[in-house]
């Protein structure tokens, strides 16, 4: 593993693909004799299925929020929230994209 790899990630660069990047990696992790590494290998898998279902559940709730393109908490189209709308927040940590500034007329 390099040193890059070894870094802590932020929550926006735990993309689909890396989270089955990294569940192949802890999968086929060591499966030595030793309890420590057992204990390890266990809860690396346990704490990526949290981070899918945690992910799932709030892309959930972001679609109850955000209908269409027109979101419910600001009043703006998907892509466009005001600073002080969390559906920003949330496109970004999915890695929901838009087109800025194109409304539905």
């Amino acid at each position: 593993m390099t040193q890059s790899e070894r870094r802590l990630m932020s929550v926006g660069e735990l993309t689909p693909d890396r989270l089955r990047e990294l569940r192949r990696i802890a999968e086929a992790g060591p499966a030595g004799d030793w309890d420590m590494i057992e204990l390890e290998h266990s809860t690396v898998l346990a704490m990526l299925d949290e981070i899918e279902r945690l992910r799932e559940m709030l892309f959930r709730l972001y679609q109850d929020t955000v209908s269409g393109a027109y979101c419910h908490r600001c009043s703006l189209s998907a892509g466009d929230h005001d600073e002080t709308c969390a559906m920003a927040e949330v496109e970004a940590l999915l890695g929901l994209e838009f087109e800025r500034g194109v409304r539905d007329e």
